[in-house]
């Protein structure tokens, strides 16, 4: 394959660094291999945005761990990079080898959310790969997807060959293997499809008859080939501490969304909420030892430079060993001066002593949901409701229908009222500053009685003399109109 010659548009774009592919930690193998196969991981958005995902970073370094199989990233150009390629004719291309991914074996998608549906779409039309599934032909390169978005895939049924359902490390190279075998006689692209129907969490789009009811949702989906799973399952990796975890994780020329080492403490979610959908598809929840956290994460900084280090998971408070795992990060990085930030951080687990350790490096980051307690104080009336009226009804429903404005609400009341607290916080500290005695929750000193009684003694003693002029007052009116009555 030829590679795309880029000198001639990269001083025209913004940003050229996201389309050189030679960063810090990229893989490079020999592409004239004949039997290398190719695959080819996209993101589609933004290069900022994709080299911030780090399911991308973790397939990325599983597969190219297999010496015959070669994974090159691929990410969505900006308006300006594409405007370019449509005018002078390039296509599609690989960061690593620069070359047209049209003539890959497969082309990965990853369906994070469903406002990226429109950019594979263009992305393929970019490639100039046939977008229907119908209109491929054996040589052409097989489309696969994957993600969380993967669990309600219809709405791109018709332009993908292969969904895989759950966590990619271990279904992605039974896939990969099983099309080494096939493109050794290379038969037929539904040949290769059955093939593979039988491997867990692999779910074929044209394998399957899906009927709708009168509101659009989806009545039944029902397998049109014999031996073909009837309920595909979604693929779990039970083993955490044996799963290959990048020790190298590719480092970017530019500022991207995530520029840190990221440290995946577990998988899963214990929490339920019902606005997230990441704590329900990523179920069961999964610990990592400490013994395997601390040497992962002394090998990341030691391979990228990274100046910080982010714990990151669903509920990072939830880890078993966080204040030990924060105890080694303290003692074994502050003398590098390297910071650790906290995500996704719940306020009914979490430790203050926690937080004082991680800031004796720098100021970082604690980010906390409070939308998850305060969703569930805003929908206890509702609940309550709900329950009632079934009660009545002689129907408990195990589900309880939320309309969606109540869900969407949820992040803004919580906004208000931590808004309204700091509001609170500042009067309270003016009120002092003045000199005034006032019930302030946070210094218990301050609420002695005695400064009460002192601070109120005045206005008490001023009202109760306007409370008697204005009987006297009233006293005296009475008198004057039955004087002149008589």
């Amino acid at each position: 394959m030829n590679k795309v010659d880029l000198k001639r548009i990269l001083k025209k774009v913004e940003k050229p660094a996201r389309y050189l592919g030679n960063e810090i930690n990229s893989i490079h193998k020999d592409t004239s291999d004949e039997s290398l196969i190719r695959y080819a991981q996209c993101f589609p958005d933004l290069y900022e945005v994709g080299m911030s995902h780090l399911g991308s970073h973790i397939l990325y370094d599983v597969i190219n761990r297999d010496e015959k199989i070669f994974c090159e990233r691929v990410y969505a150009p900006a308006v300006d990079m594409e405007n370019m390629m449509r005018e002078k004719n390039i296509p599609l291309f690989a960061l690593e080898s620069r070359e047209p991914i049209t003539n890959f074996d497969v082309i990965a998608f990853t369906l994070q959310y469903e406002l990226s549906y429109t950019n594979i779409l263009n992305m393929l039309d970019l490639a100039n790969v046939p977008i229907l599934r119908t209109e491929r032909k054996l040589d052409d390169p097989f489309i696969l997807v994957g993600g969380p978005c993967a669990y309600n895939v219809e709405p791109m049924a018709d332009f993908v060959d292969i969904v895989v359902l759950g966590e990619g490390e271990e279904v992605n190279l039974e896939i990969l293997n099983a099309y080494k075998e096939w493109k050794k006689n290379k038969t037929t692209r539904e040949d290769f499809l059955y093939q593979i129907s039988s491997i867990e969490g692999v779910y074929i789009p044209s394998f399957y008859d899906v009927t709708y009811n009168e509101d659009n949702t989806v009545k039944e989906v029902v397998p049109n080939r014999e031996n073909i799973p009837s309920k595909p399952h979604k693929r779990i990796i039970k083993d955490v501490e044996n799963v290959p975890y990048p020790e190298k994780l590719i480092v970017p020329f530019i500022d991207t969304v995530h520029n840190r080492v990221v440290l995946e403490l577990f998988r899963g979610c214990t929490r339920g909420c019902r606005f997230c959908q990441a704590g329900m598809i990523y179920r069961p929840i999964r610990e990592k030892n400490l013994d395997t956290l601390t040497k992962s994460v002394r090998e990341l900084v030691d391979n990228t430079g990274y100046d910080e280090i982010s714990l990151s998971s669903l509920s990072t408070s939830d880890y078993t060993h966080l204040p030990e795992l924060t105890d080694f990060l303290v003692d074994e990085f502050t003398p590098e001066n390297i910071g650790i930030s906290l995500p996704s951080l719940r306020l009914d687990n979490f430790s203050m002593e926690i937080a004082e350790k991680i800031q004796q490096v720098r100021k970082s980051g604690l980010t906390f949901a409070p939308e998850a307690l305060i969703f569930f104080i805003y929908m206890i009336p509702f609940a309550f409701s709900y329950m009632m009226s079934s009660v009545k009804s002689g129907q408990l429903s195990p589900a309880c229908k939320i309309p969606m404005y109540f869900i969407q609400a949820a992040p803004l009341v919580s906004f208000v009222l931590v808004a309204f607290r700091v509001l609170q916080r500042w009067m309270i500290e003016f009120r002092v500053a003045r000199g005034e005695n006032v019930f302030d929750p946070a210094h218990p000193e301050r609420n002695t009685p005695e400064s009460f009684i002192e601070a109120n003694a005045g206005a008490d003693n001023a009202t109760e003399n306007a409370l008697n002029a204005g009987i006297d007052n009233r006293i005296h009116t009475i008198k004057n109109s039955n004087e002149e009555e008589r």
